[in-house]
This record gives C-alpha cells, structure tokens and sequence, in this order.
C-alpha cells in the first residue's frame, strides 16, 4: 500500500467519519498499481498515468486527476479496468477533500468533469456489482460526513456552507439510484449536522426566495441567496435524476413529513445552536403550508429534468 493511501487512513482513524477508504480500496483491488497501462488518453499524452500511479506519498495535482475526468468522460479508447479500479479511490478521495473543506481545495476544475464522468456512467459500467455497491457507499458516506459538519441557520452572500452540499447531493441523485439510504440515515436527525441540514432544506420549500429566514436574498454584489434543491455540481446536462430517486422523494417527501422532521429538527438544536429560525418556522408552518403543497406537487417534474431543461418553481 503506497504512503499516501496510509496517510488517508490513518486520517480517518482520527476523525471517525462514515466514509471509509480502506474498505473501498479492498473491494477495488487498489492496493497496488496495475503492472503495465495500456488505455490511450483523451488528449494523447499518457504521462499523467505514470504520475498518478506513482505519488509515492505525494498528492495528486488538479491537472492530472482532470486529464484522467476527460478520459473517462470522453472515452477515446476502451477504460482499462485495474487502471480505473485503482485510480478511483484518488479521484474519491480528492473530492472527499474538496467537499469536506467547502470548495476550498485545488481540485475545483477537475470535480466539475469527474461529476460528469460518472453521470455518464461508462466508467461505472465498468465495474463489478461489488465495486460498483463500494463506491456508491463510499460517496454516500461522505456527502452524510459531509452534512454533519453544518452548524449554521443563517446565510448571508455568496460562499455559504450549505452550497456545495445541495449541489453534491444533486449530482449523487443523477449518477447513483440510492438516495433512500442516505435519506433515511439523514432524516433520523441524528446529530447537530443532520438537523441544521434539514432545517436549511426545508426553508428552500416553505418560503419564496426573498422570504427566506435561513438565507438572505441575492445582491448584485454580495451573491447568496436561496439555493436551489434542483441544482448539481459539475458538467451535469444532459441528465435529471434517477427515477428510482424521484419516486422516492415523491412518496417519502410529503407535507406531514416536513412537519414532523421540522419539530424535531428545531428540537435537535436548541439550546445547540444559536438562533431563532427554527421557532420562525415552526410559527410560519401553518401560514406557509400552500405553498410548501404546490411545491412538492411540482418538484418530481423539476428534479427528473436535465439541466439543458430545467426550469426554476412556478410558485
């Protein structure tokens, strides 16, 4: 096992996260590189299998882990198996980075072609059914780490933490169909995290955009504003989320549901988190419970359509 992958190891040791690396690494077979490389890249130039292949303790620049998105997204010649089974736990762990610190790594230019690489989901084709179950997990369980690091119910401008995890856990519906596992982890509002997470999702559908108590509106100059449950990250076009996702969020995603989840939720955090939101909202419920109905009515039909048709709520 190469320095490297020790060293994220042992990083997840310290900080007890959901996600774990080794078990990917174990199912992949990625312990060691492949012994001879022979898929041709997108851009003609095979240096970067060499690079990536050989950290030796190193971490893997934005440029190469790009240039390896474009090859599986645009697949010139057939993925080479071991090459990708091995490589993957360093692309996954490069936006495990990126998400875990907000955006606020090197690896920006080469998540948004990785988001799309899956989406298109050649690469995952080619893994095993065991493989392919590991890799999803190992993504579910980060956005779940992900979610438990939010500790704020009040936004303001542009950078606000929840962002990038609302984008992310658009792009996970797109690519994998299991949001009913990692809904139903979330939704037992387990930890701080979990309950500020459903209290800034539930206020993007309880309230207008310029209403919202959670998030400021957008300024010209300041950005922010509500985001947008039906946003996702990366190159993501031609693709709305899996069905099975839709349905799911459909049956489960029900105005009893957002009331019950909601107290609860308010209950998680007080005395935890400073702030009145949570007592807003619950007093509000009633008042904006229309809308909160129009709105699930109309969000299977925006999440099911790809970014080239999405549109924004009519209500």
């Amino acid at each position: 096992m190469t320095p490297l992958f020790v060293y994220w190891l042992l990083c997840e040791e310290v900080m007890m996260m959901r996600a774990n690396l080794s078990r990917l690494i174990t199912a992949l077979r990625a312990e060691t590189p492949p012994k001879q490389i022979w898929q041709k890249p997108f851009d003609y130039d095979p240096s970067h299998y060499q690079r990536l292949c050989n950290l030796n303790g190193k971490t893997p620049t934005n440029l190469d882990l790009c240039n390896y998105a474009h090859d599986m997204l645009y697949e010139v010649s057939p993925l080479q198996p071991d090459l990708l089974c091995y490589l993957l736990p360093i692309c996954l762990e490069a936006w495990r980075e990126d998400l875990l610190s907000n955006g606020n790594s090197e690896y920006g230019g080469f998540i948004e072609y990785f988001w799309a690489a899956l989406a298109n989901r050649k690469a995952l084709q080619v893994l095993n059914p065991r493989e392919y179950a590991e890799v999803e997990t190992f993504m579910k369980d980060v956005l779940l780490d992900r979610i438990d690091q939010e500790d704020g119910l009040r936004f303001s401008g542009m950078g606000a933490s929840p962002y990038i995890w609302f984008d992310s856990l658009g792009s996970f519906c797109v690519v994998f169909p299991a949001l009913s596992s990692l809904w139903k982890v979330w939704w037992e509002l387990t930890t701080i995290g979990q309950a500020c997470a459903a209290i800034q999702y539930l206020s993007c559908l309880l309230y207008e955009d310029d209403n919202n108590p959670v998030f400021s509106p957008w300024t010209p100059f300041g950005g922010g504003g509500t985001p947008s449950i039906c946003e996702v990250a990366g190159h993501i076009y031609e693709q709305g989320w899996r069905e099975e996702n839709v349905a799911f969020i459909n049956e489960t995603l029900t105005v009893e549901f957002a009331e019950d989840r909601l107290r609860y939720a308010a209950h998680m955090v007080q005395g935890r988190v400073q702030s009145d939101v949570p007592k807003q909202m619950l007093e509000d419920f009633e008042e904006q419970k229309t809308l909160l109905e129009l709105r699930l009515e109309e969000l299977p039909s925006l999440l099911a359509a790809s970014a080239m048709d999405m549109s924004s709520w009519s209500i």
